[in-house]
């Protein structure tokens, strides 16, 4: 797993719509939020895109770029921005490439993660607002969240530890802006 300090892994990958992200190439401009999702199907993702979505003029206004980055196959994704307007790059990573460099994990213990949203305790409410899609994806796919300075040094490194864990976007938003 990656922690604050190490130097980011490189790679590029075209976005569903926009410019190529680049990492590290690509971090001259200022830092950029790397935020991991499970595949579009799941309500978790959904509902972690619709957050980057509420909040992505607070990072645009600093200058700090905001990427999501998705297991979910392109075929399956390509209607995903529009639809949902999302004004940030989507990457799509069916092959899960990306999230083996971040050393992205599977929530091992599915069954509790999904007892604690029917149970209501540990992150629910009004998850399934954002509807599932077909479930043809890797369900069982963690969160990540990263920040990477400009010179490609890991400052903010989160990883999920169930399906239900929703990005702390404040705190991502005060460690992006501080580099």
């Amino acid at each position: 797993m990656l922690k604050v300090g190490d130097a980011a892994p490189a790679f590029s990958a075209r976005p569903i719509f926009g410019y190529p992200v680049e990492i590290p190439e690509g971090l001259e401009s200022g830092p950029v939020v790397l935020c991991f999702v499970p595949f579009l199907g799941s309500p978790f993702a959904r509902r972690t895109l619709a957050l980057l979505q509420e909040r992505f003029a607070d990072f645009d206004r600093r200058g700090i770029r905001v990427v999501a980055i998705t297991q979910t196959e392109l075929t399956a994704a390509r209607d995903f921005v529009p639809r949902y307007h999302l004004l940030y790059p989507l990457i799509t990573d069916p092959e899960g490439t990306i999230q083996e460099l971040f050393d992205i994990q599977r929530d091992r213990y599915l069954l509790s993660s999904v007892r604690s949203l029917l149970g209501g305790g540990g992150g629910g409410g009004g998850l399934m607002d954002f509807g599932v899609g077909w479930f043809n994806g890797p369900v069982r796919q963690l969160g990540a969240e990263f920040v990477l300075d400009r010179s490609g040094t890991v400052r903010f490194a989160h990883y999920a530890t169930g399906i239900t864990d929703v990005p702390d976007l404040d705190a991502l938003l005060q460690c992006a802006s501080s580099c």
